[in-house]
C-alpha cells in the first residue's frame, strides 16, 4: 500500500473520529443541566414522561401586595418553563399554589371584616389579593393560562386531613393541646431530616424556626400539621382516631397534599426561593416521605435573594417595593422583568433603579438593531455567506447557555455578540433578515419580553408633531427640534432619525 493511500485512509479515519467526538460533545453540552439543591450540583434533566414535565412552584400567601423579591421566584420558574417549552419543545404542566389560610390571612381578614363569618371574611379578603397578584403577574408576562392549576389551600382540606391520617398510621404524630405535630426527632430514626441543607437535628434550638400560631410544644424541631381551633378563626372539623380535632391545617401541609392529588409522587421539578428551603421544603420532604412513602420531587430548584441597594428588603428601611411602586417610578414591566431574569437565578441580585434602566437600554438596543435591518440600513458590504453562519453560531451559544442551568447572562451576551459582529454588514437579504428575526423571536419567547420592536399605529397628532420636528431639523432649528422631541416623549413616543427621514415608535419607558 502506497504512502498516499495510507495518508488518505488515515485522514478519513481521523475525520470519522472527529465527527464522533463532535456528536458526543453536543450530546453532553446541549442536554439541559439543572442545579439540584438536593445534591448541590448540576445534573442532567431527564423528565419522568416524554409527554410532559410536572412542575410545582410554591406560590404566594395572599394577604397583601407581593413585593418585587417575591416575583423573582415566579419569573425564575417561568424562565425554566419557557426554556422547556420553546427550547426543548416539551409540554409543561406548571402548578403554582395559593395559600389562602394561615396566620396572616386570618389576622388581616378578621381586622378587615370583623362582623362577617370567619370563613366568608377569609374568602372575600384573600380573593381580593389573589386577583391583585395575578394582575401583577400578567403585567410581567405570566397569565393564568400559563398554569396547569392554581390550587387554593382551602380547597384541599380533605386531602390534607387524609395525609395527616397516613402519617398517624405510621406513628409519627404528637398531639399537644388539640394540635397535631409531626414528630421530627422520631422520624429521623427512620429517615434523615434536613436533606436539602444536611441539617444536624441536635443544632435545632428554640427560636431557630418560625412555627407560626404561637403554639407551645415540647420540641422546636417538630412542626404543626393541624392547629387547634381558636375563637373567631375559620376552622374545619377533623375526625382523627374517633376524636374531632376542629381547627385548620399547618402551612407546610398544603403543598404535599396538592402535589400528590394533582401529579402523584414523585413529580419532576419543585421550585421556590432559598428562604423556603428551611423549614418549608425540609418539612415537605419529611411529611411526603412519611405519609406517601415517596419524596415529592426529583429536582429542587431554588433562586437566591433579591436585595435592594445592597440591603435586605424591609419596610423599616424604606426599601420595600411592590411591582406597582416600580411602575409608578416610570419603569416598564418589560424592563423590570428583563432585569430580574437576565441575571442568573442562583446569584444574589441587587435591585437598583439604574439596573432596571440598564435592562431597558438592552431592550432599546435590540429594538433599534431590528429597526435598522428592517429599514435596510447597514455598513459597507461583506461576504453574504458569513451571515447565516454567524446567526447559527449565536443561536448555538444561546442554547448552550440556557442548557447550562439557565445561564441567562451568557444567553443575553449571544445577542449582543451577534449585533456587534453584524454591524459592518451591508443591508441584509430577506432570508438573512428572517433568520435574524427568528433568533430574536426565540429570545423573546424564552425571556418573556419582546426583543423585537412592537409595531403600532401612531396617532395623527403624534405624526403631525414628528413632521413638525422634521421641518425644524431641515431648517436647522435645533432648539425647536429638541422641544418637539420632548413633547413626543411626554406623549409616550420616540422619534429616531434615519437615512431616509425619521421613524416614530412607542417609548420603552
Amino acid at each position: 500500500m502506497c504512502i498516499m493511500t495510507i495518508l488518505r485512509y488515515t485522514s478519513q479515519f481521523l475525520a470519522i473520529i472527529s465527527k464522533i467526538c463532535e456528536h458526543v460533545f453536543r450530546f453532553y453540552t446541549q442536554m439541559l443541566r439543572l442545579f439540584n439543591t438536593l445534591g448541590r450540583k448540576k445534573v442532567p434533566f431527564v423528565p419522568l414522561s416524554k409527554e410532559s414535565v410536572s412542575f410545582y412552584t410554591c406560590g404566594p400567601t395572599v394577604y397583601n401586595y407581593a413585593h418585587i423579591g417575591n416575583f423573582r421566584a415566579y419569573l425564575s420558574a417561568d424562565t425554566l418553563r419557557r426554556w422547556l417549552t420553546y427550547g426543548a419543545g416539551l409540554t409543561v404542566d406548571w402548578v403554582l399554589n395559593i395559600t389562602d389560610v394561615d396566620d396572616k390571612t386570618i389576622r388581616d381578614s378578621r381586622e378587615k371584616y370583623p362582623n362577617m363569618d370567619p370563613k366568608q371574611a377569609l374568602k372575600k379578603f384573600t380573593e381580593y389579593y389573589e386577583n391583585i397578584f395575578f394582575e401583577d403577574l400578567k403585567s410581567l408576562g405570566i397569565s393564568r393560562d400559563d398554569f396547569f392549576s392554581n390550587p387554593r389551600a382551602t380547597e384541599f382540606i380533605p386531602q390534607m386531613q387524609d395525609l395527616i391520617r397516613k402519617i398517624g398510621e405510621r406513628g409519627f404524630i404528637k398531639i399537644i393541646d388539640g394540635s397535631l405535630f409531626f414528630d421530627v426527632l422520631q422520624w429521623s430514626q427512620v429517615d434523615s431530616y434536613g436533606k436539602l441543607l444536611h441539617l444536624d437535628l441536635s443544632s435545632l434550638k428554640s427560636g431557630t424556626r418560625s412555627l407560626a400560631d404561637e403554639i407551645e410544644k415540647d420540641d422546636m424541631a417538630d412542626f404543626a400539621l393541624w392547629k387547634a381551633e381558636k375563637e373567631g378563626e375559620p376552622s374545619w372539623d377533623f375526625d382523627y382516631n374517633g376524636t374531632n380535632y376542629r381547627g385548620r391545617p399547618g402551612w407546610h401541609l398544603e403543598c404535599s397534599a396538592m402535589e400528590q392529588d394533582i401529579f402523584g409522587l414523585p413529580f419532576d421539578i419543585h421550585s421556590g426561593g432559598v428562604d423556603l428551603i428551611f423549614p418549608h421544603h425540609e418539612d415537605e420532604i419529611a411529611q411526603s416521605s412519611c405519609g406517601y412513602a415517596c419524596e415529592p420531587t426529583r429536582y429542587w430548584m431554588h433562586n437566591e435573594h433579591l436585595l435592594v441597594d445592597g440591603k435586605k428588603m424591609s419596610k423599616s428601611l424604606g426599601n420595600f417595593y411592590t411591582l406597582r411602586d416600580l411602575i409608578e417610578k416610570n419603569h416598564s414591566p418589560d424592563s423590570i422583568r428583563l432585569f430580574l431574569v437576565m441575571n442568573h437565578y442562583r446569584s444574589k441580585l441587587n435591585l437598583t433603579e439604574e439596573g432596571i434602566d440598564s435592562a431597558n437600554n438592552v431592550l432599546q438596543k435590540f429594538h433599534n438593531f431590528i429597526r435598522n435591518i428592517r429599514s435596510g440600513e447597514g455598513g459597507e458590504g461583506c461576504l453574504r455567506s458569513h451571515v447565516l453562519e454567524l446567526i447559527k453560531a449565536a443561536k448555538s451559544d444561546f442554547t448552550m447557555a440556557m442548557d447550562d442551568d439557565l445561564n441567562t447572562p451568557v444567553a443575553i451576551a449571544a445577542f449582543h455578540g451577534l449585533i456587534s459582529k453584524l454591524q459592518s454588514f451591508s443591508p441584509f437579504s430577506q432570508e438573512e433578515r428572517e433568520s435574524i428575526e427568528n433568533f430574536f423571536k426565540l429570545g423573546s419567547d424564552v425571556f418573556g419580553v419582546s426583543f423585537l420592536p412592537v409595531s403600532s399605529k401612531v396617532p395623527p397628532e403624534v405624526t403631525a408633531l414628528a413632521e413638525q420636528r422634521e421641518q425644524a431639523r431641515k431648517s436647522q432649528d435645533w432648539a425647536q427640534s429638541d422641544r418637539i422631541r420632548n413633547d413626543l416623549l411626554t406623549l409616550g413616543y420616540e422619534v429616531r432619525d434615519t437615512s431616509s427621514g425619521y421613524e416614530v415608535f412607542p417609548s420603552q419607558k
